[in-house]
């Protein structure tokens, strides 16, 4: 499936969207495939002259993509792939740029005003791993996706780049103690999530937070990054589904 024809399955699943919105990637020079973009990681970085980059083409960064419901671990392993990781990565997450926002007028939104300024917020937030990518930084995401136009999004907008697509599982017991355990959590919420989020059948890595340690769960990852599928999850999901 081309990135015009995800673009256009996008936008028939959320018509609330602008139609001025365009899903194409930021124009930076991407690598050719994703075993390319791999390789290319540890490339140099863009040069600079007299503190501007330079507008020589420049390597794009990996980004493992941790998808999971609320609750499941996701920012913890996070937090453990940035210390075992051998290159610095960054930590992206929707929640530090939902924190971003203004709180009291968030709060003074009706529910239809409400949903779309989340809509912008998920739109945004992948657009944002996709320009911090493309300038060449290697990221880690975690992100929740329980709707299916967000995958489709997220398959657009980071077309051309090297997506390590993982997916963190947790039992429905254990996801129950955990927001039960924690004060800013709806309870019902990640056992809400749990079909749709795991319910696209790819991915590149798997783990499970039930009784594995966050620890435990990034050393498995970063040992997987040396043997990943061909093709990788984000590219048969391109060709897998509808639109």
């Amino acid at each position: 499936m081309s990135s015009a024809t995800l673009a256009l399955s996008l936008l028939a699943h959320i018509g609330h969207l602008p139609a001025a919105w365009t899903l194409s990637a930021p124009t930076w020079t991407a690598s050719p495939s994703s075993s390319a973009a791999a390789t290319a990681s540890t490339s140099s970085s863009p040069r600079q002259n007299n503190g501007a980059v330079n507008s020589a083409p420049i390597r794009t960064g990996q980004v493992i993509f941790l998808n999971g419901t609320s609750s499941s671990g996701k920012s913890s392993i996070a937090e453990q792939l940035l210390l075992v990781l051998d290159r610095p990565f960054f930590h992206m997450s929707v929640d530090a740029i939902n924190a971003m926002r203004a709180r009291e007028r968030t709060l003074e939104l009706g529910p239809d005003e409400l949903a779309d300024v989340l809509a912008r917020t998920r739109a945004g937030f992948h657009r944002a791993v996709a320009g911090m990518a493309q300038a060449g930084n290697d990221l880690v995401v975690d992100y929740v996706l329980s709707e299916q136009w967000r995958l489709l999004d997220c398959l657009a907008v980071l077309s051309g780049l090297d997506v390590v697509f993982v997916g963190v599982r947790c039992s429905e017991q254990e996801l129950a103690r955990r927001e039960k355990a924690r004060d800013d959590r709806q309870p019902g919420q990640a056992a809400a999530q749990l079909r749709q989020v795991h319910s696209y059948g790819s991915y590149d890595i798997e783990c499970d937070t039930t009784t594995a340690s966050p620890r435990d769960c990034a050393l498995s990852i970063k040992q997987s990054l040396d043997q990943l599928p061909i093709p990788r999850a984000f590219d048969r999901l391109r060709t897998a589904l509808p639109g």
